[in-house]
This record gives structure tokens, sequence and C-alpha cells, in this order.
């Protein structure tokens, strides 16, 4: 089976993971010139264990999309569980990929191999 759409949707999760590393990294780079900075994006403990699961969730999902063509219900549990632990480490910061890796993991799970 193909699964585009289940492919798909990894992709732009990882976009969207992509994106808040470069922001954190943005972010960073500001702390570190010591630009004037608001007190609510300050470089805290927090953001150093986004910037970590982000970066985690990147390379699981690059894990996911080669595991996906041959063990799809596995990747589909691994999905699932990623959205979860995301929900968690980033406290609600990734809620539209871990949604997108429900998803996909849902349907992983639901579709059945043609015979």
């Amino acid at each position: 089976m193909k699964r585009t759409a289940e492919r798909t949707l990894i992709i732009i999760a990882m976009v969207l993971h992509g994106l808040a590393v470069l922001s954190f990294g943005f972010q960073w780079m500001l702390a570190e010139v010591n630009m004037e900075m608001p007190e609510e994006l300050a470089f805290g403990p927090q953001i150093i264990v986004a910037l970590v699961a982000n970066v985690a969730a990147i390379l699981l999902a690059v894990m996911v999309l080669t595991l996906i063509s041959t063990k799809a219900k596995k990747a589909g549990y691994w999905l699932i569980g990623m959205a979860a632990g995301l929900l968690l480490a980033t406290l609600g910061g990734s809620i539209i990929p871990s949604v997108l890796y429900v998803i996909a993991g849902i349907l992983c799970l639901k579709r059945r191999p043609e015979a």
C-alpha cells in the first residue's frame, strides 16, 4: 500500500517541528547577542526541553517514515505515542503536529493492507 495520506501528514508535522526548531534557534541567537527581549520570551529550561523534544520528534518521524511501508501497525503505535509524548514535553505547544501524528497513526492502524 502506498500510504500517501499518512506520509503527507507526517511530512507536514515534520515541517512544523522544523519551524519550531528554527524559532528556538532564533530566540537563542537573540539571547546570545543580548538583545532586548520581553520577559515572557526569556530563554529558560522549558525552551531547552521543547527544543530537544522537537528535534527528537523530527528524528522519530523520519524513523516512522521508513517503517510505515513495511510495518504500518507498529508505525501507527509509534505515531500515537509520539503525539502523547510531545504534548507532555512541550506543555501543549506542539498541539497541531500532535494532532497530525494522531490522525496519521489512526490511519495506519485502521487501513487494511490490500490482498
